[in-house]
């Protein structure tokens, strides 16, 4: 296998449900992360084998959102272009794909990402192609992807609200644990010098220009993360294209992990992805300087930290560090992007060499991601 280096990596704020980002597609919000770390890590449009974007929800026209997303940053269209959809985990499977392809040997250098508009997520009526009659069922699809994410006959209908009980119930977590721990994310959130560089959104509203370039966060904190918009976009390179095109590395991409289990959350699929990546890098969870997680709910959150063996005193240490998506609300295709970027940003702030990020996806399953960071300049 060949070494997979991280050329750099971009995003955009987080705006919560219907905030200031609720007018904003998910491709608009993807080109300004795709169009900033193209420049900053200067690598010419032209250079990239493939552009790999996921995406959860599809809500507006382009139905392949990674090749519009490539056109519309104006990379040459001779450059493909596809997208992927794992759920919550869809962005980092897009960077998954793009290891695997450059680990082959069959790609120098990869854009993958992820991109989400929740607020854009249009009503759906079922049923309704043909006529309409009382019969047709209006649904929201935010709820129903997550409902709807296992055979219901088998497992019934599943919400977060529910899944985060489960978790709560098979590791005795408190509903005064989840609140405490809901409220640190934010506090953390609201603290955090972490400096992020997020690419400034220009939103137009009637006759007045806005411009975004903080994370929306919320007012109370909440123990499951709601929904929200958002993009990030990171750039992969062989380790012969960093030497060719001498371009400066922040570190490698060292392994991957990837679990499923039961629906319901009691397996605790995370886990187990974490714990496939960090045996891949010949790395234990105590090795790792941060831990990087999309918290989408405080039980979940909870559970994973007991699980992965760290106790209370690391974990408030290396856990997040500058809060997570129960402060700012989770952006369903892009978190697993939004986590790795932060991860990468966490660690060069704090002179930290390893890494490691992982998110969930509906439906019973989890990816993670092992990093490491060098400063390497060929």
């Amino acid at each position: 296998m060949k070494k997979v280096w991280i050329a750099g990596s971009s995003r955009t704020p987080i705006g919560v449900y219907d905030g200031v980002l609720k007018n904003c597609k998910e491709q608009e919000l993807a080109v300004y992360a795709v169009k900033d770390v193209l420049e900053k890590t200067g690598i010419n449009g032209a250079c990239i084998d493939e552009i790999i974007f996921g995406i959860a929800k599809q809500t507006s026209t382009p139905s392949n959102c990674a090749r519009y997303i490539g056109l519309a940053a104006d990379i040459p269209e001779a450059v493909p272009a596809y997208t992927v959809q794992r759920q919550g985990a869809s962005g980092m499977q897009a960077i998954v794909n793009g290891f695997l392809k450059i680990s082959a040997g069959n790609a120098d250098v990869i854009l993958a990402g992820g991109a989400e508009s929740m607020s854009q997520i249009p009503y759906e009526i079922q049923n309704a192609r043909y006529a309409f009659s009382p019969d047709k069922i209006v649904v929201d699809p935010i709820r129903a992807l997550v409902a709807g994410g296992q055979p219901v006959n088998r497992y019934g209908k599943l919400t977060i609200e529910d899944m985060n009980g489960v978790i709560a119930d098979s590791h005795r977590i408190t509903n005064a644990d989840q609140i405490a721990y809901a409220r640190e994310s934010l506090r953390r959130a609201r603290a955090a010098a972490l400096d992020e560089q997020l690419v400034p959104i220009i939103v137009k509203e009637k006759k007045i220009t806005h411009t975004i370039t903080e994370d929306e966060l919320y007012v109370q904190p909440s123990e499951v993360a709601g929904a929200a918009d958002a993009a990030a976009a990171c750039l992969l390179v062989s380790e012969q294209a960093a030497k060719e095109k001498k371009i400066p590395m922040l570190g490698e991409l060292v392994a991957i992990g990837i679990s499923a289990g039961s629906p319901t959350g009691d397996g605790m699929v995370g886990i187990q992805a974490a714990k496939k990546a960090l045996e891949f890098a010949g790395k234990a969870a105590c090795d790792v300087d941060i831990i990087q997680m999309n918290e989408l709910t405080a039980a979940q959150s909870i559970a994973l930290i007991k699980g992965l063996g760290i106790t209370a005193e690391e974990a408030a240490k290396k856990v997040n560090p500058y809060g997570g998506a129960l402060a700012t609300g989770n952006a369903w295709g892009a978190s697993g992007c939004v986590e790795f970027h932060r991860l990468l940003c966490a660690l060069r702030m704090q002179h930290r060499e390893w890494g490691l990020a992982l998110c969930g996806a509906e439906g019973g399953q989890a990816l993670a991601v092992v990093v490491r960071m060098a400063s390497l300049n060929f």
